[in-house]
């Protein structure tokens, strides 16, 4: 018994929509579920690559506790734990919560819940989350969001978005979620989370 193949009309009648806004396509969370968490809470020199210098090592080797080795960790301002990271004009980007497609889905596709907390003395609102797939060196499927309702009373502010992953081109490119300071004002940043939601089964 043979099976007539499916013609590429047909087959696009059974993958995903893929608008240009993906909250016009965005489902109840009631038929997804979360099958990953990933934060970057500034609590832990682990919680951020970084290489290991010389004055790290030796203090090591003294018994000490080294100094954070990111120079933009601070306890100026903090939403959570004793830590969060300031953005300047200089250092405009956070790091990176980064994870290869393969690692996130076995499906061709699925949802990104990514959100950061967000401290501006100066009231500033010119930041920006990104989500993005890198690919040999670029990016595809880049989205800035910004905050949608902002609080003038100089509070801590939620950034959020969910993002459908796009058509991969090879299943090891990265997503990559990080916090953009596009203005001229220090911002501090606390709690870089990424949910991974796969179908219920």
């Amino acid at each position: 018994f043979r099976t007539k193949p499916i013609d590429k009309k047909t087959e696009q009648l059974f993958l995903i929509e893929r608008p240009v806004d993906d909250a016009l396509v965005a489902p109840d969370n009631s038929t997804l579920r979360i099958t990953s968490h990933y934060i970057i809470d500034f609590e832990s020199d682990s919680a951020i690559q970084r290489r290991k210098d010389w004055k790290y090592k030796l203090a090591k080797l003294l018994g000490e506790e080294p100094a954070p080795r990111v120079n933009n960790k601070t306890d100026e301002e903090v939403y959570n734990g004793n830590y969060a990271y300031k953005l300047t004009s200089e250092n405009p980007y956070s790091p990176a919560i980064e994870i290869p497609f393969n690692q996130l889905t076995n499906d061709y596709y699925c949802w990104i819940e990514a959100s950061a907390k967000i401290y501006s003395k100066t009231n500033s609102s010119d930041y920006s989350l990104v989500i993005t797939f890198k690919h040999s060196g670029g990016n595809y499927k880049y989205k800035t969001i910004e905050l949608e309702n902002f609080n003038n009373e100089m509070d801590w502010q939620t950034i959020s978005a969910k993002y459908l992953t796009p058509e991969i081109r090879s299943k090891t490119d990265l997503l990559s979620v990080y916090v953009w300071n596009r203005g001229e004002s220090e911002i501090y940043v606390d709690d870089i989370e990424v949910k991974v939601l796969n179908k219920r089964e």
